[in-house]
């Protein structure tokens, strides 16, 4: 064997390295792909943050903040008075207002009274603890099951339960068996519970909520890449146009106005 052919036969036995993407095997054929996970997850975590208009350490301007923290508003307060608008039924208060506001009164109380213990003890997230919608499917089966009008005494007792629940940290062992194939179909089932109440409310004015569904799909799906041009104003640029994502900060507060 001279000393050509030598280096051919080694030249097919060792694999090759191309630019760190692919590897061939023994016959010269392609065996696998190999992709770096690292340049990989940089370009997945760049395009992550450009989606973003704001970072996780990032702080929006005082007037964003105002804005952001008023649509914030809007969409928790629709949220938390649906709640005791859906339970006044299964409580026999839906002919009965003085009792609904003193639910409602109740739910913002308690709302406002979590919001202060978790943004001062607790994650300090920058949200309001509203009231959760994941509480209704088994709070309707739980009155359910003691009569069609049961005693305030069975929601205490709920209360105490999921309480308890909270402060001795119980749901952190529970999370270890809870993945993506618990959360999914929960979350399915939570929507299609609330069908029936969802639709009672929209077939009031089925104009109005089929307007506000089409403006809520039109501006968050299709028009957040679309910037609008506003004036704005800097001391070094003085007067000027600013081009601002508003449709992608703003979906809910552009829904409410024009609904």
């Amino acid at each position: 064997m001279d000393s050509k052919e030598k280096n051919t036969l080694e030249h097919q036995t060792q694999p090759e390295n191309r630019n760190g993407f692919g590897v061939t095997n023994s016959s010269g054929d392609h065996a696998i792909d190999v992709v770096h996970l690292s340049s990989l997850e940089e370009s997945e975590g760049e395009g992550l943050k450009s989606d973003l208009q704001y970072g996780l350490e990032e702080t929006p301007p005082w007037y964003m903040c105002i804005a952001l923290g008023f649509q914030h508003y809007l969409t928790m307060f629709g949220a938390t008075i649906a709640v005791p608008l859906i339970l006044s039924n299964d409580l026999c208060m839906q002919d009965d207002p003085v009792a609904i506001g003193s639910l409602i009164g109740t739910i913002f109380f308690v709302s406002g009274l979590s919001t202060i213990l978790q943004s001062t003890f607790g994650n300090r997230l920058p949200i309001i603890q509203g009231a959760t919608f994941a509480l209704l499917p088994p709070a309707q089966a739980i009155l359910k099951t003691d009569g069609d009008c049961p005693e305030p005494l069975l929601g205490f007792s709920m209360e105490v339960v999921h309480i308890i629940i909270g402060f001795t940290g119980i749901i952190g062992v529970f999370l270890r068996f809870i993945g993506p194939l618990t959360i999914a179909p929960t979350l399915c089932l939570i929507g299609l519970s609330l069908f029936g109440a969802a639709s009672d409310y929209a077939g009031q004015n089925w104009l109005l909520a089929t307007i506000t569904i089409i403006l809520m799909v039109l501006f968050s799906q299709y028009l957040n890449k679309i910037p609008v041009p506003l004036p704005g104003f800097s001391s070094e640029k003085k007067c000027h146009i600013v081009w601002v994502p508003v449709f992608k900060l703003f979906p809910v507060s552009l829904k409410r106005f024009l609904s």
